[in-house]
């Protein structure tokens, strides 16, 4: 480098710095929302999930247990001495019976699921503090060290630029100003701009 500071715009740099300050906030905003629908559909699944296939289990049971009854109560009847036709009965008890090892099945798999939930939740937060920490942290600190290099931009403008001049005309006559001072001056403003 020939010792002088490149700048062009500060007021691009100004729209760069609210532009990620409104990254920073709109990031911190998405991942509390984000975080608050795995915890919702988490609860669902181990909770909500969990009492809906516990009651189908309860019920599937008692109809089983019916339709047990109303086969038998078939098969004791005869006509003439003829054995029934129970067929409807047989079918309806088979029936629920499918339907009871089903709510056996989901119980069995949420069991299972929620195992695997729980360690995927685990990971999943590790993750998501971790950019918590990221956002809560490091973005503070990268907005400090913009605003402490727009002061040192500014300030170096100000030695720079010839009395009375426009801001405009300031940044653009910067570098051709800072090229004509002496070489103690312009590194001490470089070392500046580059903090």
């Amino acid at each position: 480098m020939n010792g002088a500071a490149s700048v062009h715009s500060i007021p691009m740099l100004r729209e760069f710095r609210a532009a990620f300050a409104n990254f920073g906030s709109e990031a911190k905003e998405a991942s509390a929302v984000n975080d608050m629908t795995v915890r919702r559909a988490i609860d669902w699944f181990q909770s909500d999930l969990l009492k809906y296939w516990q009651n189908e289990l309860r019920k599937r049971d008692e109809a089983l247990t019916n339709a047990r009854s109303d086969y038998e109560r078939c098969r004791m009847q005869s006509f003439g001495g003829r054995a029934p036709d129970c067929t409807d009965q047989k079918v309806a008890m088979r029936k629920a019976q499918l339907r009871l090892e089903e709510a056996q099945d989901k119980l069995k798999a949420h069991k299972k699921w929620s195992r695997v939930l729980d360690e995927e939740m685990q990971d999943y937060q590790g993750q998501s503090q971790q950019l918590s920490d990221m956002l809560s942290g490091e973005i503070p600190k990268a907005m400090a060290d913009l605003d402490r290099m727009l002061n040192a931009l500014e300030a170096y403008i100000g030695v720079a630029a010839a009395p009375g001049g426009s801001e405009v005309s300031m940044v653009n006559e910067a570098p051709q100003a800072a090229a004509a001072q002496p070489a103690s001056t312009a590194p001490a403003a470089e070392a500046d701009a580059k903090a």
